[in-house]
């Protein structure tokens, strides 16, 4: 019985996550729903801490960005970042797109400093990662570009857009 209760569990887990990533392109409260859900799931079946609970607080995350509820973004970001610090890393490519998403978060409170400080620590990993000429560095360059724009620095936001066009231009 504890078997099937449990391969149950994890099965409708799942599924409101994959549910949850799909109304994520259609509305995105009811993606909070389903994956705020799938995480209580995931939770229960294996604990605070599985690495399963990356993707729910990955994608609730993304969805309350959407929502530009980013305080309650940055929330999420942050225990599904802890939950792949403690798995992969903080090297790891999983942890560079969670301070990535961060980093946007605080852009999108209008919190330069610290969005700089985790956009400029996810293009470190991503660079050693991946190298320098990579998809990802170039869309954190764009995202940085974006920063140093709003954050009244033109001429290094025109620098990072020029190297994230200069990747683009690359990898084609």
């Amino acid at each position: 019985l504890f078997f099937h209760r449990l391969f149950s569990s994890d099965q409708l887990s799942k599924l409101y996550n994959n549910l949850g990533a799909f109304y994520h392109h259609l509305d995105n409260q009811k993606s909070v729903e389903y994956l705020t859900e799938a995480a209580r799931l995931y939770t229960s079946v294996y604990g605070e801490n599985h690495i399963s609970l990356q993707y729910p607080y990955l994608n609730i995350g993304s969805a309350q960005f959407n929502l530009g509820e980013y305080r309650k973004s940055i929330e999420n970001y942050l225990k599904g970042m802890e939950i792949v610090k403690v798995h992969y890393g903080q090297k790891s490519l999983p942890y560079a797109q969670f301070i990535i998403n961060l980093g946007n978060s605080f852009l999108g409170l209008g919190q330069y400093d610290s969005a700089r400080y985790y956009l400029r620590e996810a293009l470190e990993i991503s660079t050693n990662q991946g190298g320098e000429n990579n998809y990802r560095v170039a869309d954190i360059c764009m995202i940085l570009g974006k920063l140093e724009f709003e954050d009244n620095q033109p001429k290094l936001g025109l620098a990072y857009h020029s190297k994230a066009i200069d990747i683009y231009h690359q990898s084609t």
